[in-house]
């Protein structure tokens, strides 16, 4: 878990450049000396996240933007993503899915209501709603939520470099904006 505080986050771009040094095979090694590149990222793309999003597929990492009220993949059982990325982090917790202690997401993911709708489609409590029973924002449940977006694939990578590599062996070329099909 890499935490960058708040007054941080407010400048988008000092944001940008953290999470590009978070995912530099260079500096980003875990205690055995392997580069700890992530797969995939996910941001909220709501509100400042989008040109955040923007900014880090330009930069060539594999980053997706996810908007918590659009639509769910599984419109029969969720009213919104929200719903569907929390579902999916709880049944991957009962399963035994492992975070370490952690006091504020423990809060975060007791304290949320939930409910169904007319459509029997999982509701979660509203943030507005958790705000009149004093409870804060669920920001560090939303955050592990959000790492159940989408099932991402492993990346080949170049143990040395770090970089994605391609079917061939050769390393992927960077980022290309004119490139309308990547």
């Amino acid at each position: 878990t890499y935490i960058i505080p708040g007054e941080k986050t407010r400048d988008t771009m000092t944001l940008v450049s953290k999470i590009v040094d978070l995912c530099d095979p260079t500096r980003a090694r875990n205690y055995k000396g392997i580069a700890m590149i992530p797969d995939a990222i996910f941001v909220d793309e709501t509100g400042l996240g989008g040109p955040i999003v923007d900014r880090l597929r330009q930069l060539g990492l594999n980053v997706f933007g996810v908007n918590f009220g659009s639509s769910p993949f599984d419109k029969q059982h969720f009213n919104n993503r929200s719903a569907e990325m929390w579902f999916r982090m709880r049944e991957w917790l009962i399963a035994g899915g492992s975070i370490k202690d952690h006091p504020e997401l423990e809060m975060d993911l007791t304290a949320r209501g939930f409910s169904h709708n007319a459509k029997d489609q999982l509701v979660l409590e509203s943030k507005d709603d958790m705000k009149k029973r004093d409870l804060a924002s669920p920001d560090w449940g939303d955050a592990l939520a959000l790492t159940f977006a989408l099932n991402a694939s492993k990346l080949d990578r170049d143990p040395r470099t770090g970089r994605v590599i391609d079917n061939t062996g050769s390393a992927v070329s960077d980022y290309d904006p004119m490139d309308y099909n990547a």
